[in-house]
């Protein structure tokens, strides 16, 4: 799942049922073998990919004005890269909301869970009510912060997308050029260590469990709050 999924697109359904929202009125067709269903934009739903003719889900909630309807979860969403993500998640139609302690008001379009994601069991009756097409772990930056996600979330979203650091990938690099595969071990700063052991985590939790998650990991971050590092100002 990604917060920009191209306008009357591309739309990401939940695989099984228990959608209880609006239904749109659209032809959807299958779109891959991992489940993801694809709208055109036709006028009618018929339930039969305008393709094959063969049987697929029904399009499942409002698409007013090619706008995305999608229910999401930011934990935190005051940060840096989160603060500049929230506003363009709601230009594009997401149902957004925030889990924080509400110490600061929330943006415009945004509806705030105020709690505080280190006790859980509050946190636990406060989502009880709730479930997310997608999650974004904003904060999070130890183990226990993931097992305690992986306990609150199950069952109550369909992506959980965990936001890393390449601060994660090898140092000193063996090599000048940095991929996903760059091997993972920083022994200079201890806040990469523990991203690397929460990657860790939520890897042997999709490998016991198959949970839907993704791991992001930014790099040069700054915003309005916050200015770039120089770069090469030697």
């Amino acid at each position: 799942v990604t917060l920009q999924l191209p306008r009357g697109e591309l739309h990401r359904l939940r695989r099984g049922g228990g959608h209880q929202r609006r239904r749109r009125t659209t032809v959807c067709y299958q779109g891959d073998r991992h489940g993801t269903y694809l709208c055109r934009g036709y006028s009618r739903c018929t339930g039969a990919s305008p393709l094959t003719g063969e049987g697929v889900k029904p399009c499942l909630g409002e698409y007013p004005g090619g706008g995305v309807d999608m229910r999401v979860l930011f934990i935190g969403g005051t940060g840096v890269i989160s603060a500049a993500c929230t506003p363009l998640a709601v230009a594009r139609g997401i149902e957004l909301f925030h889990l924080n302690r509400g110490t600061r008001p929330a943006p415009a379009g945004v509806t705030t869970l105020r709690g505080d994601i280190r006790t859980p069991a509050a946190v636990a009756a406060l989502l009880t009510p709730y479930r997310f097409d997608a999650v974004v772990e904003w904060i999070a930056y130890r183990p226990e912060h993931i097992e305690t996600d992986l306990a609150l979330f199950a069952g109550k979203t369909d992506q959980y997308v965990f936001i890393s650091t390449t601060a994660t990938y090898q140092k000193p690099a063996a090599y000048y050029r940095m991929t996903e595969s760059t091997p993972q071990h920083n022994p200079c700063w201890e806040y990469a260590q523990l991203k690397i052991a929460c990657e860790e985590r939520l890897r042997a939790a999709y490998r016991d469990t198959g949970i839907p998650m993704t791991i992001v990991r930014p790099s040069h971050t700054y915003g309005e709050t916050k200015i770039p590092y120089a770069v090469g100002s030697g």
